[in-house]
């Protein structure tokens, strides 16, 4: 069961207001462009994860998605994906790379 489900990063919508308000022929366009294909190409990996999480046979598990925790003042880390029971809890955190992904 999903607890906590991923949303389109900030960064991302960021990133697609700004492209579509941008001039075409701005100089700092293809930085922005690539920046935004690389961090699409790593929601869609997380993504992938999730969709093959959802469908796992888990009775009494709980699946949070993207957290972001406190680990003292101003300082916090990220669990892309968060599997959780009563007696074990796998951490999932993924890369994308072309089109291949990669978990660990």
């Amino acid at each position: 069961m999903v607890k906590k489900a991923r949303a389109v990063p900030l960064r991302i919508l960021v990133l697609e207001a700004l492209l579509r308000r941008l001039p075409i022929d701005h100089p700092g366009r293809g930085t922005i462009e690539a920046d935004l294909i690389r961090r699409k190409a790593g929601f869609k990996g997380e993504q992938s994860l999730d969709y093959f999480m959802r469908h796992l046979p888990f009775n009494g598990h709980y699946i949070f998605q993207d957290l972001r925790l406190p680990l003292s003042d101003n300082i916090f880390f990220q669990i892309d994906s968060l599997l959780l029971s009563n007696r074990y809890f796998i951490r999932k955190f993924t890369r994308s790379f072309s089109q291949s992904y990669s978990t660990s």
